[in-house]
């Protein structure tokens, strides 16, 4: 064979090599971005999997009394369309009514071990959305005569505009881990985030709402909603557990370096 030759056959082959070296980078990259998407779909799909196994306490929250002091309970229904929006791990929804005053309010706790839910769900959204206006809130404190010394609320009101204008006041406040609050921003940080896989029930929050109808105005109202709010404290409270858990640092919240 030439010299000639050899150096065309040669040549031949470095292309081919080169040829395969592309082509085996290529396969080598198909792979891994096949594996890589597989990889994260069975985590995906593991997380889902984990966020519909209910977390229980160790005394459901249908353990509240129906009769607190002097108001007498009745559970309501909840659209399975709710429970299934609002993916609570234990919830309880009941009308109490006083007997002496006739008043009436409309009680809803939900409870979740994955605290990241209940960001949408919340008065601010939740009313709105549904068609209501907010026609102002603030913060207050109440005095219970039996449980925390000091039980902090936020007070909203709301209004429908139309033919026969409604209007309600919504008092609300949260559980954080066994502490009271009022700031939503408390479990929005990254800690709050994760799906909660060891069902640790003391890594929660829980949300208290009590509605009435403003009726004879918005002042007789919040009376009405910061007076169950006091009354019924202490035995909702019972239900809920301490919690075993760090309190946040201030890296968890929103806007710290």
């Amino acid at each position: 064979m030439s010299r000639s030759n050899r150096t065309a056959d040669q040549a031949a082959a470095g292309a081919r090599l080169g040829v395969l070296h592309r082509w085996s980078g290529v396969l080598v990259a198909a792979v891994v971005l096949v594996i890589g998407g597989w990889s994260y779909r069975h985590a995906a799909a593991s997380i889902s999997a984990e966020m519909t196994v209910k977390v229980q306490l160790p005394r459901a929250l249908a353990a509240l009394p129906m009769e607190l002091g002097d108001w007498t309970g009745v559970d309501l229904p909840l659209s399975e369309a709710v429970q299934r929006i609002a993916q609570y791990d234990d919830y309880v929804h009941r009308r109490y009514r006083c007997e002496e005053t006739s008043d009436e309010v409309a009680l809803y706790i939900g409870y979740t071990a994955r605290p990241r839910t209940m960001l949408r769900h919340r008065p601010s959204v939740c009313y709105p959305s549904a068609g209501w206006s907010a026609a102002g809130s603030e913060v207050s404190e109440l005095a219970p005569p039996a449980g925390p010394a000091r039980l902090p609320v936020l007070v909203h009101r709301f209004n429908k505009p139309g033919p026969g204008e409604r209007r309600c006041v919504v008092l609300n406040y949260y559980v954080l881990n066994g502490a009271l609050t009022v700031d939503e921003n408390s479990f929005w940080g990254l800690r709050y985030r994760d799906a909660n896989r060891s069902h640790d029930a003391t890594r929660y929050v829980a949300q208290v709402q009590i509605m009435t109808t403003a009726t004879i105005g918005y002042d007789a109202a919040e009376r009405v909603v910061e007076r169950f709010a006091a009354d019924s404290a202490r035995a909702l409270l019972d239900l809920l557990p301490a919690s075993a858990a760090p309190p946040a640092s201030p890296a968890d919240s929103p806007g710290t370096p």
